[in-house]
Order: C-alpha cells, then sequence, then structure tokens
C-alpha cells in the first residue's frame, strides 16, 4: 500500500494550504502543485466545475458545486485549485455521484479520493473512492472503480465518475477531498517518477482541485414521548416469542414504536423438546405469571427489553424391576449413564435380560407392552417425550419338556420299549421327558430275529451302544427323539463287505477307505444332525468336517470316530 505525502513529491512545493478552523486533521502536508517552479504545460484543456449530487443531511437533500477555473472558463494556467473553504455537507450511507464540467478536454481520466480516517494522508487502496480510467502496472484494458472495462483513451460518460457510498467505518465530522483530473495514474499527487516530464501533471495539463466534507452519523429520529420500543432476545432454535394487543388481539409489529399504555400479550412458544425457563421484562422475572399459559401480559410505560430463556425440557425416568429374576442396564447414545431426568427426544437404551432360572414376562413403558420389541441381544431403545416408567417382570422358567416318539419298523421282529432312569416309569411313544433325564431305550428281538438297526433322529445307534448285545441304551435326553428299531431275521446281511471298510479319524477330516467307488457315505454328529453325504470316487475318500464326535454311516455299518 502507497502512501504519498508532499515530503516524497520531488516536484511538489512545501507551502501550507488554508484549511477551515475546525478541521479535524492536518492536511498541511498533503502535496501542492508549486506553480512557480512547475508551470502548466498549456492553456486549452480546463476544469470548470465539480458538481456533487445526493449529499444528504438531516435527511435533506444537499446541493453542491466546487468552482475550479470558473463555470465559464475557457483556459486554464495553472494546476492546483485550493477550494478547502468549500465544504459539502454529506451522511453516511449517501451514494455521491460527481460529474465535472470541462471545456476543450480530451484524453483525461478522472480520479476522487476522501481521507476518511482523518489522518492527513490519502490511501490508494482504500481512500480512492471514484475514478474512470485506471490500468495496473500500465497494461492491459482500462477499468473504472467499479471493475468495468472501460474503452481506451478519451474522456468516457461526459466524464461522470462511477456513484460511490460513504462508508459507516468513514470518521464524522470535517474530511479532505481531493479531485485529480490526470492520465491513468492513481498517485493523487501526479506520478512521481515522471523526471523527464512525460506523463507529469504538467505534460498531461492535468488539474489537483481539494475542498472539503463534514461527514455526519444517520440521524435516529426521537421517538415521541407518548411511545416507546421493544425489544425481544431467544434463541429461534428453541422457541418463538410473539405480541399480541391485548385489547384488540392483533398482532403487534415490534419493530415499531409502541404507543404508552399498551397492554401486550407476550406469547412463547417453545419448540418441540424445549421449555422456557425465565422470561426477564427489564430485568424483573416473569416467568412465575405464565402457570399454566403460553404467554405473559406487560404494560408499556418506558422502553421495554424482554428476554426469553428456553432449555431443554426434562422427563422423569424410572425402572422398576426385581434384580433378583431380571438384569438390567441402560445407556445414553454416547454410553453415558441415565439419571432420572433425562432431555426430552434422548433415546434411552435397554438391555434387559432374565436371570439364570427364570423368564421375562411382561416390559412395559409407560403401560405399553414392549416385550416384542426386544432385539435378539436382549436390547429395546426408549424415546423419551414425557414422564416415562418402565417396568420388567419376570417369573420361574419352566422345566424344558422333549417329545420321545418310537416304533418297530414294520412291527415284526421284536419289541421295543423305553422307560425313565430316574423312576423306572414307561415313557409311551409321543409322551415328555423333562430335559437332562436319561431314558432307557430297550430292544427285545424275537426268536429267529435279530436287531439290525436303531434309528435314533435317523442315525444307526447301534455304533455306540455299550452292551455288547445292542439291545439296551442309555440315552440323555436333551431333543426331541423319534426311534425306530428294525429286526431282521438272524441270517447273513447283503451289502458292503464292511470287514474290508475302514474308518478313520484324519487332521479335521474323516477317511474312509477300502470300499467300491460309488459307495454312499453319511456323516452326522452324536445328536443326529446330517453334516455330509458323499459318495465316493475310488477306494478311499476324504471328508472335510470340525473337530468332535461322529457318526459314520458306510451304507448299512456305522462307525464312530473323534476328528480332532
Amino acid at each position: 500500500m502507497k502512501r504519498y505525502l508532499l515530503a516524497a513529491m520531488a516536484l511538489l512545493g512545501a507551502s501550507t494550504m488554508s484549511l477551515p478552523a475546525n478541521a479535524q486533521a492536518d492536511y498541511s502536508a498533503f502535496c501542492k502543485w508549486d506553480e512557480v517552479a512547475k508551470k502548466r504545460g498549456g492553456t486549452d484543456r480546463v476544469v470548470r466545475t465539480l458538481p456533487i449530487t445526493g449529499a444528504t443531511k438531516g435527511g435533506e437533500a444537499q446541493t453542491f458545486t466546487v468552482e475550479v477555473a470558473g463555470a465559464n472558463a475557457t483556459a486554464q494556467t495553472k494546476i492546483n485549485f485550493d477550494k478547502t473553504a468549500s465544504v459539502l455537507q454529506a451522511t453516511k450511507g449517501d451514494q455521491l455521484n460527481v460529474a465535472p464540467t470541462f471545456y476543450n478536454l480530451h484524453w483525461t481520466h478522472f480520479y476522487l479520493y476522501i481521507d476518511y480516517n482523518q489522518d492527513g494522508v490519502f490511501d490508494e487502496q482504500t481512500e480512492l473512492v471514484s475514478y474512470t480510467h485506471y490500468r495496473k502496472n500500465g497494461t492491459g484494458d482500462f477499468k473504472n472503480s467499479l471493475g468495468e472495462t472501460i474503452p481506451k483513451g478519451d474522456v468516457f460518460n461526459g466524464g461522470k465518475l462511477p456513484v460511490f457510498t460513504i462508508p459507516e467505518s468513514a470518521n464524522t465530522g470535517l474530511t479532505y477531498v481531493r479531485f485529480k483530473a490526470d492520465w491513468d495514474n492513481i498517485n493523487p499527487c501526479g506520478n512521481p517518477g515522471a523526471a523527464d516530464g512525460s506523463n507529469s501533471l504538467s505534460a498531461n495539463r492535468g488539474t489537483i482541485c481539494d475542498f472539503m466534507i463534514n461527514i455526519h452519523s444517520k440521524e435516529t429520529p426521537p421517538v415521541p414521548a407518548d411511545e416507546f420500543m421493544v425489544t425481544v432476545e431467544y434463541d429461534t432454535n428453541k422457541g418463538e416469542v410473539e405480541f399480541e394487543d391485548v385489547e384488540t388481539g392483533e398482532k403487534v409489529d415490534i419493530s415499531k414504536p409502541i404507543a404508552k399504555d399498551t397492554d401486550l400479550w407476550v406469547i412463547v412458544r417453545a419448540k418441540e423438546n424445549y421449555e422456557p425457563i425465565s422470561i426477564l421484562v427489564n430485568d424483573v422475572e416473569k416467568i412465575g405469571e405464565m402457570e399454566d399459559t403460553d404467554f405473559i401480559s406487560v404494560d408499556i410505560m418506558e422502553d421495554t427489553k424482554i428476554k426469553v430463556v428456553f432449555a431443554p425440557k426434562t422427563y422423569e425416568f424410572k425402572i422398576q424391576f426385581d434384580n433378583t429374576k431380571v438384569e438390567v442396564v441402560t445407556a445414553l447414545d454416547d454410553d453415558s449413564p441415565v439419571g432420572n431426568r433425562v432431555e426430552g427426544g434422548t433415546r434411552v437404551y435397554l438391555f434387559v435380560n432374565a436371570k439364570e432360572g427364570f423368564e421375562l414376562t411382561s416390559l412395559k413403558v409407560n403401560n405399553k407392552e414392549r416385550l416384542k420389541d426386544l432385539d435378539e441381544n436382549h436390547l429395546i431403545a426408549v424415546t423419551v417425550t414425557e414422564n416415562t416408567t418402565v417396568v420388567v417382570e419376570a417369573q420361574e422358567a419352566a422345566a424344558k419338556a422333549y417329545t420321545v416318539t418310537y416304533s418297530v419298523k414294520n412291527n415284526e421282529g421284536g419289541t421295543l420299549s423305553i422307560t425313565n432312569k430316574s423312576d423306572g416309569s414307561e415313557v409311551k411313544s409321543g409322551g415328555k421327558v423333562q430335559a437332562n433325564e436319561t431314558i432307557v431305550v430297550k430292544c427285545v428281538p424275537a426268536k429267529g430275529y435279530k436287531l439290525s438297526e436303531l434309528l435314533m433322529n435317523g442315525v444307526n445307534f447301534l455304533a455306540i451302544a455299550g452292551d455288547p448285545e445292542h439291545t439296551s441304551f442309555n440315552v440323555p435326553v436333551d431333543t426331541d427323539y423319534v426311534i425306530e428299531a428294525v429286526f431282521v431275521k438272524n441270517t447273513a446281511v447283503d451289502g458292503v463287505d464292511v470287514a474290508k471298510a475302514k474308518v478313520l479319524a484324519g487332521e479335521g477330516a474323516v477317511i474312509v477307505a477300502g470300499v467300491e467307488a460309488g459307495t454312499q457315505v453319511e456323516v452326522y454328529t452324536l445328536a443326529g444332525k446330517l453334516v455330509a453325504s458323499v459318495t465316493t470316487q475310488g477306494a478311499s475318500h476324504k471328508v472335510a468336517v470340525a473337530s468332535g464326535a461322529y457318526l459314520v454311516k458306510v451304507k448299512s455299518a456305522v462307525y464312530k470316530v473323534q476328528v480332532k
């Protein structure tokens, strides 16, 4: 940023300019053209007057014109015109129009400066308020102060400078103004580098005219004594505040003065999950006057300031349960604990699970049954929008029982009976047996028959029988069972030569060897669940399984293996 003073100008004189007695800054150092040493080149280019419109004072338009060479001048021999006795009255926010009048003026550009901060220095960047032509670094298109591209060369748009606005940041009071006619140069004192005289104010037959502007602040019309202003402060994200005339019921615009003795309804509406916690009227708390309403009454007797404070609405949150039967854990979205009061709109997460030996029978949220809403992880989310009570109930879990169904294939070749080992009572087919009880499965072949298969849920249980005669078995009950005994006449069994088949446990696999290609092999868990069914491709076959105990069926033969 460049600032230009008289001391920096070799071509300028040092005589003091005459200023009004009440000027607020020392402008004596501003450059003034030395008319004796540097006479203006030529007399044919004349700036006559500087008419300015758009200025106001106290709301009234001002008429103002600065006489430069003179309204009818046809010759001009000097460059500098000290017109600081002329004062333009203007107000912050005014939009000013400057339209120089001139005679025989060609190839000239206009520049206007105002010392807004009154420091006695014209700042090119902030105080060059309007100009008609300028090219930075002397290249490219000409631009005016509005950034518009301007045709190269001669006086443009009748010489009118672009309109500009007096900013709110300007200092008030008497302020120095400079008008300059020159060629493509924003230095308020003219081109300082033109030692050879080229592009100097003299060579360009330019003009400097200094005058004053008295800047005023905008005036706020006084409010009549029988009217007062009402202001309100609140967070619009949390609520709304409106005003109505108690007498007429009409809405009141508080941006305008309110007549004295007007009785106002101050209507306070909180947004969802918020509530008003304070209403200050000229710093006096009035929240207690709301009671069960959403408004208070205020009698306007003076300028009135109202402040409404909204806060998140909170609700009571209670959980009722028997901790000997039920486990309940609560948390918020951020995993923080849940207190006795919860902000409206908050989601509370509950982990609800019955303790061992018990089962949940009810989970009510404000008397609404929500037990079915528990997910597989025993979690439920409750959004709090009112005082909330959660009640969890449980009872002793009923003993688990399983169904046992059994029969003899084709009802021939022998009998099948099942008893409860604990008391020897008979278990009838289709009857129930308590979980973890043991049943005794007994097969008795008829004369000339033998037990060929004992199918439990489709698996031949003979392979794991403890009785060498394969007729009696102890079976723990941990699932429903379908049991079938198969008796055959005591003759040779057709089929696979089981003497040749071998079933081995490999690392993570069952290995079947000594069989013909195309032999069917099935692998079951001890509970009878089929986990693999394959057809061998050769004399041996490998079936991948997880570690554990398995029953391997090779046609009619069953083998038990333990895979690691």
